[in-house]
């Protein structure tokens, strides 16, 4: 798992996800052929977990399982 999941850093895993999955970047694709299996994992928990459904359900569930400290997903 990604540092800012394991350390319940919502905000940025929100900002990597969206950077990550913005048009430009997923027509990459002979890049995302060389994503390693783990890192294709990790991405796809956070994007599991910034899946907008239910009005974003999977961050504020986990964001009343962590323990503090945390970083918060603060939408607009």
């Amino acid at each position: 798992q990604s540092n800012e999941y394991k350390l319940f850093n919502l905000q940025s895993c929100v900002a990597i996800y969206i950077g990550i999955t913005i048009p430009y970047v997923l027509k990459l694709t002979k890049s995302w052929k060389l994503i390693s299996k783990e890192s294709n994992n990790m991405f796809n928990e956070i994007k599991q977990l910034c899946d907008p459904k239910d009005n974003f359900s999977n961050i504020l569930y986990k964001l009343r399982k962590c323990i503090p400290p945390c970083i918060p997903h603060i939408s607009s």
